[in-house]
């Protein structure tokens, strides 16, 4: 199978949501297309996230989505990689360790000095795949959450 990477653009709103939904599923959220289709939607047209989205000649295969953000300690720019999702058809095939290069290759040349990813423990294949790739699982710094409620 051939995998074509590339950063979405508004034109590939309909491929990125109907991804972006099935990994919402995948995480237990209810299904939500409309939801997702205006989500990505705002992405793009802000530009305040970058969308790689793999594709194959007969369909969509996945996608990774991150945010710009910046380490004040560094005064440098870093990446958080919030998603990456591949369809359950292509998983094993390499899609989404090329949907990481194409990540790490535009970082290296935005001059971005960290890129940061996170999964849920249970999460053991993806784990493993970001440690293979050369992420490094961080035992410097705990992380929390504060949820607000609405």
């Amino acid at each position: 199978m051939s995998i074509n990477i590339k950063v979405a653009s508004l034109e590939d709103n309909a491929q990125v949501a109907n991804l972006f939904d099935l990994y919402r599923q995948f995480y237990k959220q209810d299904s939500d297309l409309d939801g997702a289709a205006s989500f990505i939607h705002q992405r793009l047209m802000k530009k305040d996230s970058t969308i790689f989205l793999a594709t194959s000649e007969e369909s969509e295969l996945g996608f990774l989505q991150v945010y710009p953000t910046f380490s004040s300690i560094s005064m440098a720019n870093v990446w958080l990689i919030n998603d990456l999702y591949v369809c359950s058809r292509a998983r094993g095939q390499g899609v989404a360790k090329q949907l990481l290069q194409q990540c790490v290759e535009q970082a290296e040349q935005l001059q971005v000095k960290l890129i940061r990813i996170s999964t849920e423990f249970s999460n053991t294949a993806a784990a493993k795949l970001y440690e293979q790739f050369g992420f490094e699982k961080d035992t410097r710094f705990q992380h929390y959450n504060y949820f607000l409620k609405g």
